[in-house]
């Protein structure tokens, strides 16, 4: 039934139809069972008001004519419940929550879990272990007692950063646009209960819209502007905070020690302003400590890297923006080093890492971690930048004595490995338009961008947007949007949500709809050379898929010379010896010019255009 929803989303982006070859090369699954998964979504489509359009030689498509949100919503709901097993993640969420919000306290055993995730023991027991190390990396134990089940033992703090860390993966795959544009109503947290449940526990019947202003007037006060992700991530804390206030669970002391790192007076004259600000909007007062832990938290949240940082405004240690400064300096001599390449020359790198590595000695110095979604893949796909960006991560530990852990590393790393990437050779002048979506800041759009420009022929990077960003672009500047999040646009563009690190399927399914919109150069002799390199990946594994491209497209779009016709003017034909009447037809006569001799009885076999 996962895979059922996947399909109403991929046809909910697309512009036009999409084929069942198209649909089963996204889902990585053969078109039989794209065919089978056809015959259940037709029954689980009725009543709902959605209706499945096919079209031979073209493919499948909804009719959005008046498809909305809630029969979409109310679809996907239906296809989540129609299921007779769990998939480990799902156990593994349904088990997380369970412990989290406490919904079966002092009597949470292994039977329990058993007869929530419908598994046997063994499933059982590895999904409750999986959640047992998620939850010990946040300093949250399980204390198990005989016949008294299982209980969390945690500081309120820490509990915080786990509900937050798993609501946020349920928000990475929802609709980003239209999440934003719900935010933007007051207690939109209603709707978002409708979009799933976990998430709206901690929204609903709160003043979305008051916090979200709060966080905008702070970042306009100091000058910054976070990312898209670090926007959210706030602003979830802060429910999750409210939620906490009303159920009893306030913070009643400091979390941090704040005089040792700021200068005082400002941190609490700033405390003061917010706090006043905030509570007028909200129905749960937030006492100074919880203040103090929200702003902590905005100051070592990621910000977008054109913009400043803090250290003016705040920070008592005058040599904290020298420091900040000479530890990027070193850090990038070591890279230097281990990679080989020259990195100083490039002063965009140099201050996309300082802006990141200035909240990131906060984030250590406070013990706030900060999760790494795409690390497991950037350590498959770069592994020896990875590792050299881990041993010159060694240069903080001088100064914080604290070693870096790997979701850090590899932000880093992922700065180093954009800068590499724009370095590649441009082989492809640009014909289609695309716009990057990427909430996750500079490093991660970069890779994004330069791999697009150096893997993906006839393509034209127009810009880097938030999601906030995209709702003013003009439609007819654009003629597709790459995302790495989910967003649905009705009838704006045709939108792709990829990997930001841009893995093979995703530049399959890129050319695939570059071929669909008809916008592949050089139109029929590219298009051959777009079906010979799927022919080929359908019986092979191709290592170099750029070089094969473009070997194919040497060969077929290669110019063949021509010998030069003779220029003869119509004169030389309108002679009086040249001019027969009633004769036989046959060959040329002698002395015609020899570029327009044809053999006898050519025009048996000519064609003529009407």
């Amino acid at each position: 039934m996962e895979r059922l929803g996947s399909i109403i989303t991929l046809l909910r982006n697309a512009r036009g139809f999409i084929s069942m070859e198209e649909l089963a090369q996204d889902l990585d699954v053969t078109p039989r069972t794209i065919r089978s998964d056809l015959n259940l979504l037709t029954q689980a489509l009725e009543g709902t008001g959605i209706r499945l359009i096919r079209v031979r030689n073209k493919g499948l498509a909804l009719d959005k004519k008046d498809l909305t949100e809630k029969n979409i919503s109310a679809l996907m709901q239906k296809l989540s419940l129609q299921k007779d097993f769990y998939s480990p993640k799902e156990r593994e969420n349904l088990v997380m929550e369970a412990l989290l919000l406490e919904l079966y306290p002092g009597s949470m055993t292994l039977k329990k879990v058993e007869e929530l995730t419908l598994s046997g023991r063994s499933s059982a027991a590895k999904t409750l272990a999986d959640c047992e190390h998620i939850l010990r990396k946040r300093d949250i134990t399980i204390s198990k007692k005989p016949r008294r089940g299982m209980v969390l033992l945690y500081e309120e703090y820490q509990w915080r950063m786990a509900v937050l860390e798993h609501l946020m993966g349920y928000v990475d795959a929802m609709d980003h646009h239209k999440l934003y544009m719900s935010l933007e109503k007051e207690y939109a947290g209603n709707v978002l209960s409708l979009w799933n449940g976990f998430v709206g526990r901690f929204v609903a019947n709160i003043n979305t819209l008051y916090i979200v202003n709060f966080i905008r007037r702070y970042e306009a006060n100091n000058k910054i502007r976070f990312t898209d992700r670090a926007f959210l991530c706030v602003f979830f804390y802060i429910c999750i905070a409210v939620t906490r206030i009303r159920e009893g669970r306030s913070l009643e002391k400091s979390v941090f020690r704040l005089e040792l790192f700021f200068d005082w007076q400002c941190v609490d004259n700033l405390l003061k302003d917010n706090t006043q600000f905030l509570n007028q909007g909200l129905r749960e007062p937030m006492s100074h400590f919880e203040l103090e832990a929200v702003f902590v938290y905005m100051l070592t949240r990621k910000q977008s890297w054109e913009q400043g940082f803090l250290e003016d405004v705040f920070i008592k240690d005058k040599h904290f923006k020298r420091t900040s400064r000479e530890l990027t300096r070193r850090f990038l001599s070591q890279v230097e080093k281990g990679l080989k390449v020259d990195l100083s020359s490039d002063d965009v790198l140099f201050e996309s890492l300082l802006i990141h590595i200035r909240p990131l000695i906060l984030r250590i110095l406070f013990g706030i971690q900060m999760e790494n979604p795409l690390l497991a893949d950037f350590k498959d796909t770069y592994p020896f930048v990875f590792q050299v960006c881990r041993e010159a991560s060694a240069v903080f530990t001088e100064d914080i004595t604290t070693k870096l852990g790997d979701s850090e590393v590899g932000y880093l790393a992922m700065c180093v490995e954009a800068f590499l990437e724009k370095r590649s050779k441009n082989r492809f002048s640009g014909m289609c338009r695309v716009i990057i979506v990427c909430p996750e800041g500079k490093g991660t759009s970069s890779i994004l961008q330069h791999r697009l420009i150096n893997q993906i022929p006839n393509i034209q990077i127009d810009r880097i947007c938030s999601i906030e960003e995209l709702g003013r672009v003009n439609k007819e500047d654009v003629d597709l949007v790459i995302s790495t999040v989910p967003i649905h646009m009705e009838n704006m563009w045709e939108i792709i949500n990829v990997n930001p690190l841009l893995h093979e399927e995703d530049l399959r399914k890129i050319r695939r709809v570059m071929k669909r919109l008809s916008i592949t150069k050089g139109s029929s002799k590219s298009l051959i050379v777009e079906d010979m390199m799927a022919i080929v990946s359908g019986y092979t594994t191709i290592r170099d898929y750029s070089g094969l491209w473009s070997a194919f497209d040497g060969y077929f779009n290669r110019s063949c010379p021509k010998a030069p016709l003779a220029s003869v003017p119509l004169r030389e034909f309108l002679k009086p010896d040249r001019i027969l009447l009633q004769a036989k037809a046959g060959g040329m006569p002698s002395g015609w010019p020899a570029a327009f001799s044809m053999p006898p009885d050519w025009w048996r076999n000519a064609t003529f255009p009407l």
